[in-house]
């Protein structure tokens, strides 16, 4: 597993890495099991946690803005 510990913070950070072309992203992510190339369909960057929870994440926005829009 690769990590980063900047001076002055007390955790271990993940390490990902993007890499753009022309018309396509990936993300290698280092997992403790070995580092895994993940393709990037929105094209950006994220921080911990891995790219796949983020995604979820993003995927569920549209129902969960619906949901609060019918509370307000």
């Amino acid at each position: 597993m690769v990590n980063v510990v900047p001076q002055g913070i007390p955790i271990a950070l993940p390490l990902h890495i993007i890499v753009h072309d022309k018309d396509s992203c990936v993300v290698a992510e280092f997992h403790p099991d070995g580092m895994r190339i993940v393709d990037n369909p929105v094209q950006v960057a994220t921080n911990s946690p891995y790219l796949d929870w983020h995604l979820t994440n993003v995927s569920e926005l549209p129902e969960f803005l619906a949901r609060e829009s019918r509370t307000h």
